[in-house]
């Protein structure tokens, strides 16, 4: 039997991750933390080092995983420097949305709606401090300001997706918020 030489080349990788136990509450909590402030404060730049541990962190840990969809309106924004932080949601929200969500966790819709949420909210914190407007991003904007909740979700949900109205928390979903539904408290939710 031959082993492609790629495989020797991951191996390193495949051995670290496995010698990785289950997150704990405190990484947990310092993600989550990371992804709040830089909601609350869109047009700081992250700190480098918080984000390198947060890639690595969630590329690591083995009792949470998340799909990504493609979601093509994240090529209206690019490397544009001023929308890091709704790149920071796109990625890490879905971690976060199940850290502080448990009893969500295998609700994928909930889980797109609480990320599509924090990044349009990011995104209109921009946009009030002076940044270039995005179609998608302004259609999102409109339809949320105006109470159209399935078309605001429509616009992001991937089509694999059914429709179904998200729980209340992630329609408005803010890392850290401290009014999140008691029977969603956990340790991993504490500050």
């Amino acid at each position: 039997m031959r082993i492609p030489l790629l495989a020797f080349a991951l191996l390193p990788t495949l051995l670290a991750a496995g010698d990785r136990g289950p997150s704990t509450p405190e990484e947990r909590a310092r993600l989550v933390r990371f992804v709040a402030v830089t909601a609350e404060h869109p047009a700081t730049v992250p700190d480098a080092g918080e984000a390198r541990w947060a890639i690595k962190f969630v590329e690591e840990i083995p009792d949470y995983s998340v799909t990504i969809c493609r979601f093509d309106a994240i090529k209206e924004f690019g490397t544009h420097p001023d929308y890091r932080a709704v790149s920071t949601a796109y990625f890490f929200a879905p971690f976060t949305a199940r850290f502080e969500h448990p009893e969500s966790r295998d609700d994928e819709p909930a889980m797109s709606a609480a990320t599509w949420s924090l990044m349009v909210t990011i995104y209109v914190r921009l946009r009030e401090s002076g940044t270039s407007a995005l179609p998608t991003f302004e259609k999102a904007a409109a339809a949320r300001k105006a109470g159209r909740e399935e078309e605001f979700f429509r616009l992001f949900y991937c089509a694999k997706q059914p429709w179904h109205r998200p729980p209340l928390w992630a329609r408005d979903y803010r890392p850290g918020s401290p009014v999140a539904p008691p029977a969603a408290a956990s340790p991993a939710a504490a500050p």
